[in-house]
């Protein structure tokens, strides 16, 4: 899971400290990345912002003082009201959109931060020219300093992932651009 995402941290190096499980508090990070649930290939957003559900619960699989202390330790303020950890919130399309298999694809994704404070900003994606999923009036951001300053391809496979049957993925002809390009 997790397939391609984009992002913005400050300084530029501050996500490479990671912060799952963490709040985000709309100065240090944002992102959003394209995922697919577990025993299919279709898609949605997994995506952290400072307006985000949190899960209260995840004492039952985690041992949540540590990813308390952890996101302290980064200033985020996870637990500041109560003891909970932070996964990406799914923004799932309806009807489902799986990723194509064994086949090349074309794959389009964009996110756009919004002015600081406000709900404006967008997330969309496309496979082989076709709106995929498109998400409107997210509040990622609260300080203009934050901004978009990365793209990551990912291949990243959890130890059930990888038990019983292959997990290759090619990337061909990769464009970073600050407009649309097009699958021609």
């Amino acid at each position: 899971h997790h397939f391609l995402n984009i992002g913005g941290s400050q300084p530029d190096d501050y996500w490479y400290h990671g912060t799952a499980g963490c709040l985000p508090n709309g100065e240090l990070s944002m992102g959003t990345t394209v995922d697919f649930y577990d025993g299919s290939h279709n898609t949605f957003f997994y995506t952290y912002h400072p307006e985000m559900n949190c899960d209260a619960q995840c004492g039952n699989y985690s041992d949540v003082a540590a990813i308390c202390a952890e996101c302290a330790s980064k200033g985020l303020p996870t637990c500041t009201q109560q003891q909970q950890c932070c996964w990406g919130n799914i923004y799932a399309p309806d009807p489902v959109v799986p990723l194509p298999l064994g086949q090349w694809f074309c794959f389009e994704m964009t996110m756009t931060a919004n002015t600081p404070n406000q709900h404006d900003g967008s997330m969309a994606y496309w496979v082989d020219g076709q709106l995929g999923h498109e998400v409107t009036g997210m509040m990622w951001r609260t300080v203009p300093e934050l901004a978009l300053n990365r793209v990551r391809l990912q291949h990243y496979i959890t130890e059930s992932d990888a038990q019983g049957f292959s997990n290759r993925v090619w990337f061909d002809d990769v464009v970073v651009s600050t407009s649309p390009i097009g699958c021609d």
